[in-house]
């Protein structure tokens, strides 16, 4: 399986939707942090952040 680019991943609107965007490329398509943060120009641990918060509302 191949995985999209990521300027395919991130065409999103809102922050809700940025950080979907970001959860899809980690666990969906297996992007490291440090891919997505220097894509995005943020910080890994942001990452990590906007990843666990889709987590936590995946569980409700």
């Amino acid at each position: 399986m191949t995985r999209p680019p990521l300027n395919e991943i991130f065409k999103y609107k809102d922050k809700k939707a940025k950080d979907q965007a970001i959860y899809k490329a980690r666990l969906q398509y297996g992007y490291t942090l440090k891919d997505i943060a220097e894509y995005i120009g943020v910080h890994y641990t942001t990452v990590s952040r906007a990843v666990k918060k889709i987590e936590g509302e995946d569980e409700k």
